[in-house]
Parts: C-alpha cells; structure tokens; sequence
C-alpha cells in the first residue's frame, strides 16, 4: 500500500502582504525532498486562500498532488466544497466535540496526521500559533513563510 506524506498549512487569518514566492518555494520543497503529495488546508482567511492558490499553481508542474479541504464541522448535504479541492477530510471524533472548540481539535488532528507544517505565523498567540507550537512538540518539520524566527 501505497505511503502518503502530508502537509498542513496553518496561518493566521489576515494576511496583509503577499507571500506567494514563499508559499512556491516550500509547496516544492516538500513535493520534491520530501515526497509530500498531499496538502490540507483548513480554508479560513486569507493565507489559506494564498496556500490554495499556490498548491493549484503547482499542481500544474506536479499533477500527483492533491488538495483536500480539513473540516471542523460535520458536513451537511449544504456543505459546499470548491471544486479545486481534490476532496475533502472529516477527521472521526470531531462530530462529538464541542461546537466552539472544533477548529483548535481538528487542527491537532491535522498536525497528528501530518509529516510537515507550511505556517505564517507573526504573534504568539491564536489558532495558528498554538497549531504550529503543538506541531513543533511533536518534532513535525515546520516551514515558516515569515522572517521571523518564531518556528
């Protein structure tokens, strides 16, 4: 059976610059060192937005790559999922959690399943940091698309 290696994005939810040769340069990084094909995105905000659209870029110079949409809620026949996604990921266990802490639950089960982090992470605090800190503890391979050296 065939060994998929994952990568999910975590990153604040404004983002007020423009981080496309960043995001570019990791997505090929891990497609080509790492092996990495598949991406998940938790599509809130703009640096998921920025993350989807390099990914589609570069599924056009890597065509095995695929990107899924991470849920936080349980889908409902009204769930719209773009149809740039390749699919989407439910993870078990988040049906029976609690409503208002579901994204911090589904980003763990994110990093669980991941082998690296592709993050924008500029204040220590919120979702995006605490995903990208819980990922570092886990020695998951973090790539930060900022200066900063936070991660």
């Amino acid at each position: 059976m065939e060994q998929h290696k994952i990568c999910s994005f975590f990153g604040h939810r404004h983002v007020l610059e423009n981080i496309e040769s960043q995001l570019l340069e990791h997505i090929k990084y891990a497609v080509e060192v790492l092996q990495v094909t598949d991406f998940y995105i938790g599509g809130y905000g703009s640096f998921d937005e920025q993350a989807k659209r390099a990914i589609i870029q570069m599924k056009k110079q890597y065509p095995n790559i695929k990107m899924y949409l991470t849920l936080a809620y349980m889908p409902t026949k009204n769930t719209f999922i773009d149809e740039q996604y390749d699919g989407s990921i439910f993870f078990e266990g988040l049906e029976t959690g609690v409503k208002r802490f579901a994204i911090s639950k589904r980003n763990r089960l994110m990093v669980q399943n991941s082998d690296v982090i592709i993050c924008y992470i500029t204040r220590d605090y919120g979702g995006a940091y605490t995903a990208t800190k819980y990922a570092k503890n886990q020695e998951k391979l973090v790539l930060n698309c900022t200066q900063n050296t936070m991660f």
